[in-house]
């Protein structure tokens, strides 16, 4: 195929890509401004224009809930298992690689920005690769200073999908738009990945460009003001294509990568069938958010029209109209006295009030995210088995969300990962084991790590299961601690494994 088959081909794949998603820009664009609380612009700079932050308060909510799970965790976030009794015996040395991967490429802090993508949204989208890069010392000696897989959170407006694609594996193309600085341009073509850079010389505008409002969350202007090229990079399974500036193909190859993938992860918050793009948790409540802020601010033009009030003055009754505002000891000079009455203004605030919590309710009805998912408790007394059991419900609401974000997402990232390590490690590598005991270290060979594994994401954001088990040990150490039979020490330490207290053997004594 020429250049230019190639290069009309990919853009056009863009451009139908762009027109499919614009209703879906629109979109995110009123989520992302909801989410900042940012209130529609008011040109009567005498009526209230509050906007409560419902939005920002639920997605924060939840949020740390999703990531909380992978911070200050001994805990490998993915487990390794063979899939064939041959494969066993490697599983553990791709967990434990695969765990100090996700610590040196600094996972969880990349995990806030895709899981909360995903609750604005309702989809995001993460790139798996391998990452090579180098220094030069002073004597001019290149060395490497990072050889492994990375993972690249994509702005979800920068990233463009077949229209009838479903999830990555069925997409015809994808499509990742970035930009790039001419110095990033020539150190790529230097590293043997694009050519013909030299032909977009003469392309490129300074910052970023932009043209679709103020509030798109992705595009800004760069503060240097370095001149910026557009690069479109473009996936098929077996073929990478990549073009500059709409005009140039850089980069024409098959997939660099053995597993024979687009190296992108769609992740959903709420799946919609046969639709590539899920549901947030924003689109649900928009309209209630809105109402909120009517409501809101409604309520403050009435307190402010009870107590600024306003007259009604017969003509000729008063010369200066001046007068006309409350003060402490002021005195209305009148003509006729009977020709200055004030306006009754009803005060509506404590039906408004009312009218805010149904609101409130029904946006937590809505999204799930309850006083108690928040932490709060609410005014009513309730025993502490009620606070219990009413957060427990709520969470059972979002542990299937939650549990699905990890399969498509975690996991994906993970079996990537694990394939790249297959292919690109050549030499034995020594890794930083942390356990309860402290640091430990171990030397992988690329032996190690072959085979066929199975992938279970090992996290319970909501800690459900966790709270399950603890109760059934609860249970079973009142029911048995009595019992003759039973080795006191082994079921106490079980006890406080469940408890996860780290080192239970600090906690036991010999006389237990």
């Amino acid at each position: 195929m020429s250049f230019n088959s190639i290069l009309e081909k990919v853009i056009d794949c863009y451009e139908k890509a762009s027109d499919f998603r614009r209703v879906y820009d629109d979109r995110w664009k009123r989520y992302y401004s909801l989410y900042r609380s940012r209130a529609a612009p008011q040109t009567d700079e005498a009526r209230a224009n509050i906007f409560v932050p419902e939005v920002f308060t639920a997605i924060e909510t939840l949020t740390p809930r999703l990531v909380s799970n992978f911070l200050n965790s001994s805990k490998p976030a993915v487990r390794v298992y063979g899939r064939e009794e041959s494969d066993i015996a490697n599983a553990g040395a791709a967990e434990k690689l695969l765990a100090y991967q996700f610590e040196k490429m600094e996972m969880p802090v990349k995990l806030v920005t895709f899981y909360k993508q995903a609750l604005l949204y309702g989809t995001s989208v993460g790139k798996v690769f391998w990452d090579y890069k180098t220094a030069t010392n002073r004597e001019g000696v290149q060395t490497a200073v990072y050889d492994d897989p990375a993972f690249e959170v994509l702005d979800i407006f920068d990233f463009y999908v077949d229209p009838a694609a479903t999830g990555i594996d069925d997409a015809r193309y994808c499509i990742h738009r970035k930009f790039l600085s001419w110095e990033e341009l020539k150190s790529r073509e230097q590293d043997g990945i694009y050519s013909q850079v030299d032909r977009l010389k003469n392309s490129g505008s300074y910052g970023i460009p932009s043209g679709t409002g103020e509030s798109r969350p992705g595009e800004r202007m760069d503060p240097l003001d370095i001149r910026k090229f557009e690069i479109l990079e473009y996936w098929e399974d077996d073929r990478v294509v990549t073009i500059g500036e709409r005009s140039v193909v850089l980069r024409d190859m098959p997939n660099p990568f053995a597993h024979g993938k687009k190296p992108f992860v769609q992740m959903v918050f709420v799946p919609v069938p046969f639709e590539f793009y899920g549901i947030g948790v924003i689109e649900p409540i928009e309209g209630l958010q809105m109402e909120l802020n009517t409501k809101r601010n409604q309520r403050l033009d009435n307190v402010n029209m009870v107590i600024n009030r306003m007259w009604v003055l017969q003509r000729g009754a008063m010369d200066d109209l001046n007068q006309l505002y409350s003060r402490p000891g002021g005195v209305i000079v009148l003509n006729d006295i009977n020709g200055l009455q004030p306006l009754a203004s009803p005060d509506v605030t404590s039906s408004s009030y009312n009218e805010e919590e149904r609101i409130k309710s029904d946006i937590q009805s809505t999204s799930g995210i309850s006083d108690y998912i928040r932490g709060m408790t609410g005014l009513e007394k309730q025993t502490a088995t009620e606070v219990r059991i009413k957060s427990e419900q709520g969470a059972n609401r979002f542990d299937f969300n939650f549990k699905l974000m990890a399969e498509m997402g975690l996991k994906r990232i993970a079996s990537l990962i694990i394939q790249l390590n297959q292919q690109f490690i050549e030499e034995t590598r020594t890794i930083r084991i942390v356990g309860e005991k402290g640091a430990d270290f171990r030397k992988i060979t690329p032996d190690d790590i072959q085979g066929n594994f199975d992938l279970i994401p090992n996290v319970d954001p909501l800690r459900i299961q966790e709270m399950e088990n603890r109760q059934q040990m609860l249970t079973m150490y009142s029911t048995l601690i009595n019992n003759p039979i039973i080795d006191k020490n082994a079921l106490t330490r079980k006890l406080l494994e469940s408890f996860d207290v780290g080192n239970t053997g600090e906690y036991m004594t010999g006389g237990v």
